[in-house]
């Protein structure tokens, strides 16, 4: 089994589609029926099936408040987020593209970044890993200003004594409990992927709730500029 056969075998647990399991491993879905076939690996009953598997099902992909994509996990895997009552547990879907790719679990340690910077685009070309948050961080901040609301740029004035008496300020922390990081992500990837792409696939009701309804570019940006201006 060669190392294109091997990350088809570490993605079939029975649960994914054939065409799912090509679109994580950047592969050809005919190459992956083939493969399935070959080596009899666990595949995916045949019929209506129940939840993720239902074609009525809007889709199997979830998208966290941090703007990150879950799916669902192999049975075995050991770092899988696991839900009660259920056989099965969720993982971030660009560690599990990584997986795929390097044929190996990441430790918790490892980190995996979006070379452009969106959550949703999780293509393996599109992810690279760092050894650990340190790394990441140098190389991906450095020199980089802060992005910092006026609130926090008006306790930055203050001498140091005099900072406890200003709240708190985590405008991230309202951003996601409001679910308005998540929409800034797919704001982002709307701008810069097809609007047809798998990688968007899970977001449309997002933004519906959000009251978007127009797709074009300008209406797009706009609704984007509104957002960054919510939270300055």
């Amino acid at each position: 089994m060669n190392d294109r056969q091997k990350a088809i075998q570490n993605l079939c647990d029975g649960v994914r589609s054939s065409h799912e399991i090509a679109e994580i491993c950047g592969d050809n879905a005919k190459y992956v029926q083939r493969t399935m076939l070959k080596f009899d690996l666990p595949r995916k009953p045949q019929g209506s099936q129940a939840g993720t598997g239902n074609h009525q099902y809007k889709t199997g992909r979830r998208i966290d408040r941090d703007g990150y994509v879950l799916v669902t996990a192999p049975l075995d895997h050991p770092h899988s987020r696991k839900l009660k009552n259920r056989k099965y547990g969720l993982i971030l879907e660009h560690r599990l593209v990584v997986e795929s790719r390097i044929g190996r679990y990441l430790t918790p340690l490892e980190i995996v970044d979006h070379i452009d910077g969106l959550r949703l685009h999780n293509h393996p070309s599109n992810l690279r890993i760092f050894d650990n948050n340190s790394t990441h961080l140098k190389a991906t901040i450095t020199d980089l200003v802060p992005s910092w609301s006026k609130a926090a740029i008006e306790k930055q004035k203050v001498t140091p004594c005099q900072r406890p008496n200003f709240p708190k300020i985590d405008t991230y922390g309202l951003k996601k409990k409001n679910g308005d990081a998540r929409l800034q992500q797919i704001l982002l990837a709307l701008l810069s992927l097809p609007i047809d792409s798998p990688y968007l696939s899970g977001t449309h009701h997002h933004l519906e709730k959000a009251g978007i309804v127009d797709y074009s570019r300008s209406s797009l940006i706009r609704a984007l500029d509104d957002l960054y201006l919510r939270y300055t």
